[in-house]
This record gives structure tokens, C-alpha cells and sequence, in this order.
């Protein structure tokens, strides 16, 4: 399989916590960057500050053997909040990332 052919990895996972536990976490862009040594954080972009329709943010990241790098990221779907959280964010070329608590 090529890149060019879009391919897709799905994965799902039951998590032992309420759904406002696991939103305050999955929202919280910079949390990334608190566990790994190739994430060095995150900005909200454009005056937002948490995620919403539209917003957007961007993630700094660097690797010896790469340098570093920074990916623009757009929420393209939300139902904010701990009741029931799902979300949806892009960032170029070609990666989706969502999450939906049920």
C-alpha cells in the first residue's frame, strides 16, 4: 500500500473513567508533551483557547535524527464537553485523529 492511497489504522480501547475525566484529558493539547521526548508542546492559534469547532493549534515537535517541526492541527468536528465529548481534529498531509466517549 502507498501513502498516496490514504491508508487507515482504527483502534479502540475501553477506559475505566467518566467521560469527564477522559475529555479534561483528551483536550488538553499539551498534555503530549509532558510524557514524550519528541513533543515540546502546543499553542492554541487565532485567540482560541480550548477545543472548538474551527480551532485551531499547533505542535511542536523535534527528533535528533529529523530536527524539528512544527504541525497546524483544525478541529473539524466537537461536542465539547464531559456529558458526551466526542472530536475530531486534521492536520496536514493526511492525518485524522478522533475520540468519542460512550
Amino acid at each position: 500500500m502507498k501513502y498516496a492511497d490514504c491508508p487507515t489504522v482504527e483502534v479502540s480501547t475501553a477506559i475505566a473513567a467518566t467521560p469527564a475525566v477522559v475529555w479534561d484529558l483528551v483536550s488538553d493539547i499539551g498534555l503530549s508533551s509532558r510524557f514524550s521526548t519528541e513533543v515540546s508542546g502546543a499553542d492554541w492559534l487565532d485567540g482560541h483557547e480550548g477545543p472548538e469547532l474551527g480551532a485551531r493549534f499547533a505542535g511542536h515537535s523535534a527528533h535528533d535524527a529529523i530536527g524539528e517541526w512544527t504541525t497546524t492541527c483544525i478541529v473539524t468536528g466537537s461536542a465539547a464537553g464531559p456529558a458526551s465529548p466526542s472530536g475530531t481534529t486534521d492536520s496536514s498531509p493526511g492525518t485524522k485523529a478522533s475520540m468519542s466517549v460512550m
